[in-house]
């Protein structure tokens, strides 16, 4: 059979530790913390076809691989990886979750390492909170916890999210609901 296994089971925190897909003699696993490895565990021999948006390359057992590529694999484990494929633009991908009651991740695409600035604006055009980080390039995720500058909670509505680095400017939306 085939399923998703959280493993090992969640703990009282809550934090899950792993994920798990299974089918037919494969699995597939994923450690969940921030800097997470993918591995592949097979019981049998197995050709894996590769199924990657255009431009992703994974590698798996020293070999490079993209989309369409199949690759055969003796029984055994093996680590999975992917090379990092720079954002072609600043800009911001997405406000998640949206909407959202306590925190937030503000997703930006940034093709260099920057300094960047998040604005967030309440509906009547107030700012409400200013975030500033320093990112690597790739895709960041800059949390808001929800609050104000000053550290007051914010009542529910739309807030405007303004991302600047340098001249670079994008705007996205977000709403709070309490």
């Amino acid at each position: 059979g085939c399923g998703d296994i959280p493993l090992p089971p969640i703990p009282p925190d809550g934090t899950q530790r792993a994920a798990v897909l299974y089918c037919d003699g494969i699995e597939l696993s994923r450690d969940l913390s921030p800097n997470g490895e993918w591995r592949i565990l097979l019981r049998k021999p197995a050709v894996i076809s590769v199924s990657l948006p255009d431009d992703a390359i994974i590698n798996i057992d020293n070999r490079r691989l993209t989309d369409g590529d199949n690759i055969a694999l003796t029984e055994g484990l093996y680590g999975i990886s992917s090379e990092q494929i720079l954002p072609g633009n600043f800009a911001i991908l997405g406000c998640v979750p949206n909407p959202f009651n306590a925190a937030m991740d503000i997703i930006v695409a940034l093709p260099n390492a920057a300094d960047v600035d998040i604005e967030i604006y309440d509906i009547s055009g107030r700012k409400v909170r200013s975030i500033e980080s320093e990112q690597p390039p790739g895709i960041a995720r800059i949390r808001w916890d929800g609050l104000s500058t000053d550290g007051n909670e914010l009542p529910s509505g739309l807030y405007l999210v303004r991302a600047k680095s340098g001249e670079r400017l994008d705007t996205g939306r977000a709403m709070l609901i309490k």
